[in-house]
């Protein structure tokens, strides 16, 4: 029997049995020591030096900008506009609260399903270099969301509670005006007919007032207390070039309004819509009848004969065609621009034009009778019956007849 070959094969498995026994007994290290547990998602010096940020989701980005001192913030992705600066404050404040809650992993099958996809936060220092870059993967099913840092290939859990939204103009701030109902002093109409009428109050609550008035009429003060309020939380749904063609015809058909503040500020807002093109004449078909006159032969008599022609097969009814949708009018716009010339809306409304809601050009007032009303009727008056003095005989029964 050769000995060597059976020395060899038991080497080789004491070595494999050493290999198991070390994979089974050595030390493992405790997930709990890795140093990013218990710690915020994003350092407080962090954020102190935010001025950037950009979000991936779902395949779609967005970039938001700030001024050195970090607040005015601009949608780099829609136009420059400003950012919504209140949903900013929320996505911030949602990274500051975040605590990573434990390690998970480092293995690359793992991570692999642990759904890291793109998606991505990014926040930038004021040069736009990345301070951190954070990889979102799939929600736990136990609560957090996994999160790689960087270039790291470990991922974490995380308490992350936030809601992203990778649409740039969803980002953009919407709001055109932003006035207080309490601080308005005077509407000024500038009706379509070219008419013009004002309306003022002087202190907190007083009512509404305005010269030349019919008599036997009053203003509406709810009419024009709704008014302050629609027109002072002005938003845009949408947005266009300031030369698109509907933005011109909303323009040159626009109805204005004046809304002055207290302070002296003054915004002039004009809300307009392209009319609807007229309706095409309806076509009128002139009836035409054809008359075919049999022709005439000779007969085997030599007499004169009509030949009599086959009937025509009854023609179908035309079918009318559906009836085309009535024009519709373009979409309404709001144009604004205040008297002092730093008020950001002048150089907003520089950038782009914006449509709003028709039913806020729907409540403007046509004319001044819609801004009128009677007066309550006053109330009756009732004649005194005075009372009898106080020593005053009773009076003589009356007798009977």
């Amino acid at each position: 029997m050769n000995v060597k070959p059976l020395a060899l094969v038991v080497a080789l498995l004491a070595l494999a049995a050493g290999i198991v026994f070390w994979r089974n007994h050595r030390p493992v290290a405790d997930p709990s020591a890795d140093p990013r547990v218990g710690q915020p998602l994003v350092a407080v010096e962090t954020l102190g030096q935010l001025r950037g940020l950009q979000l991936v989701v779902g395949g779609q980005s967005v970039t938001l900008a700030a001024d050195k001192d970090g607040q005015r913030w601009t949608v780099l992705d829609y136009h420059d506009l400003p950012a919504d600066f209140g949903k900013l404050v929320t996505l911030v404040e949602s990274l500051r609260a975040a605590k990573v809650g434990r390690f998970v992993t480092a293995q690359p099958e793992r991570l692999e399903r642990l759904g890291f996809a793109g998606d991505r936060i990014e926040l930038r220092a004021a040069d736009a270099q990345p301070l951190l870059t954070l990889h979102l993967g799939k929600n736990a099913d136990s609560g957090g969301r996994f999160v790689r840092f960087g270039d790291e290939k470990k991922a974490y859990l995380v308490d992350l509670d936030a809601w992203l939204d990778g649409v740039a103009k969803n980002w953009a701030q919407s709001q055109l005006l932003d006035l207080k109902s309490d601080a308005v002093a005077a509407l000024d109409f500038r009706f379509a007919d070219g008419s013009t009428f004002a309306a003022t109050r002087t202190a907190d609550g007083a009512a509404w007032s305005a010269d030349g008035l019919p008599e036997g009429k009053e203003l509406k003060g709810s009419t024009l207390d709704s008014l302050v309020t629609q027109l002072g939380a002005l938003h845009f749904s949408e947005t266009t070039e300031t030369g698109a063609p509907d933005a011109v015809a909303a323009r040159e058909h626009a109805q204005t309004v004046v809304v002055t503040l207290k302070d002296g500020t003054a915004y002039t807002v004009a809300l307009g819509r392209r009319p609807a093109p007229p309706a095409p004449a309806a076509e009128v078909k002139s009836g035409v009848v054809s008359v075919t006159t049999p022709p005439i032969t000779i007969g085997p008599d030599g007499k004169p004969q009509v030949v009599e022609l086959p009937k025509e097969a009854p023609q179908p009814e035309p079918v009318a065609a559906p009836a085309a949708p009535p024009p519709q009018p373009g979409p309404v716009y709001a144009f604004i621009s205040a008297n002092r010339e730093t008020d950001p809306v002048n150089a907003l409304m520089q950038k782009r034009a914006f449509q709003i809601g028709e039913w806020i050009l729907n409540s403007l007032p046509a004319n001044r009778d819609a801004l009128l009303q009677d007066k309550p009727a006053p109330a009756p008056t009732t004649a005194a019956v005075p009372a009898p003095a106080a020593n005053s005989a009773p009076a003589a029964p009356v007798p009977a007849e």
